[in-house]
């Protein structure tokens, strides 16, 4: 595999404050700070709906009180890989309409190609698109009044009506053309069948890699159980590599192509190569424990015979007791669910194309020492009382890789 140039593999995510001034309410900005409690404020029971309305002049998020009950709404809103929390309050069936700030949000113009923004409360979740946009604002044109109308004057006119205009003889004898015979007759054209449409789903599922230099690990030997407060607080000192392809395999372009996936707790999809097109559901936090993630990814359209590819990084997040799983004994570990029923990816695209694989099995072996591995795991920091010592809890991934499934549709 060849290395790559990674972004800060820690997404210590600060919400942006800002505070939007609709008639006699108040909207408040603030970051989510890793509480999945964030989006029901105590005893609020309202149910919302969302309509997120995105173009290159303005765009707006509506909210939608669908109960009889006053409350409030607490809204996450994730632009560019950023999210923040929106808190709305709410009459009993009242709606509100909030315009979106695109430069507070980061957005910056012209946009060369599509972005999505992504809104969700505890009842919803909605993606929109953006671009591209030319940032250009159209020119009014001013018409004018007061034209002079010409009027011609003293225009000339014949003085006199020409006579004894010559009268042309009439023809005589006339030859009629021959009526022509055998005259082809044009074929009648075969109306063209449209192409069949097909698009067929690959899954693959490699690894493992340090994540500090993409080292494939050849000896499958990963760190467990690390302590993350004497390490830095640092996730995903490993990884495995998800690639997901979707192939035009028919004769007619794809549209409106869409890949959904999830990730059980022990894993956490932590970067992608088309961070504009995805959204990661809730968004990283290394404080937050351990958490089911769900991914999107809008691929949009596919010509006939192209491929679109996204790659995944699939690493580790800490416990609640503060420790990198997987844990230390042997066990079996979904990388994408926690059973095929809920792990499965898929893909959908216009016309009523779906296509769907199973979760993706990772099973880790019992706990083995560090000593000699290839990822070095034994330079971790271990901490037991008053004695600082190596780390020395690794385990082996004995599954093997990689695993590739697909599908196709129809």
């Amino acid at each position: 595999m060849q290395n790559k140039t990674k972004p800060t593999l820690l997404l210590l995510l600060t919400g942006l404050i800002a505070l939007l001034v609709l008639g006699s309410w108040q909207v408040n900005f603030a970051s989510a700070n890793g509480d999945p409690d964030a989006t029901r404020p105590a005893g609020n029971q309202i149910v919302t709906r969302l309509i997120l309305d995105l173009n290159c002049e303005s765009g707006s998020l509506t909210v939608i009180n669908l109960s009889d009950e006053a409350g409030e709404e607490a809204i996450r809103l994730i632009v560019l890989g950023e999210y923040y929390i929106i808190t709305v309050p709410l009459e009993a069936n009242e709606t509100v309409v909030i315009p979106l700030d695109y430069a507070e949000l980061g957005i910056t113009f012209p946009l060369t190609s599509t972005i999505n923004i992504g809104a969700q409360s505890n009842d919803m979740k909605v993606i929109a698109t953006l671009g591209p946009c030319d940032g250009t604002q159209p020119t009014p044109t001013n018409t004018p009044t007061n034209t002079p109308i010409p009027t011609a004057t003293n225009t000339p006119q014949p003085s006199t009506t020409p006579t004894n205009t010559p009268i042309p003889p009439t023809p005589t004898n006339t030859p009629i053309p021959p009526t022509p015979t055998n005259t082809p007759v044009p074929p009648t054209p075969t109306p063209t069948v449209p192409a069949e449409p097909c698009l067929k789903l690959t899954k693959t599922l490699d690894g493992p890699f340090r994540t500090s230099d993409d080292l494939f690990l050849s000896d499958g030997i990963i760190p467990v159980a690390v302590q993350g407060e004497n390490n830095g607080d640092e996730e995903n000192l490993f990884y495995f590599l998800v690639t997901i392809k979707i192939e035009n395999c028919g004769g007619t372009e794809l549209t409106n192509v869409v890949v959904e996936d999830t990730f059980s707790n022990e894993a956490q999809p932590f970067e992608t190569d088309d961070p504009g097109n995805v959204i990661i559901m809730p968004v990283s936090d290394p404080f937050d424990g351990m958490v089911k993630e769900s991914l999107t990814w809008d691929a949009g359209t596919i010509a006939v015979g192209d491929t679109a590819t996204l790659n995944i990084l699939v690493g580790t997040e800490f416990n609640s007791a503060g420790l990198l799983e997987p844990t230390s004994f042997g066990q079996t570990v979904f990388y994408n669910g926690q059973d095929n029923g809920t792990g499965s990816a898929s893909v959908t695209a216009d016309g009523g194309l779906s296509a769907e694989v199973d979760a993706m099995e990772l099973s880790i072996g019992s706990e083995i020492s560090c000593v000699g591995s290839e990822g070095e795991w034994d330079s971790l920091v271990f901490v037991a009382g008053p004695n600082v010592g190596n780390h020395d809890k690794c385990a082996e991934v004995v599954t093997d890789l990689p695993i590739l499934f697909t599908a196709t549709a129809p």
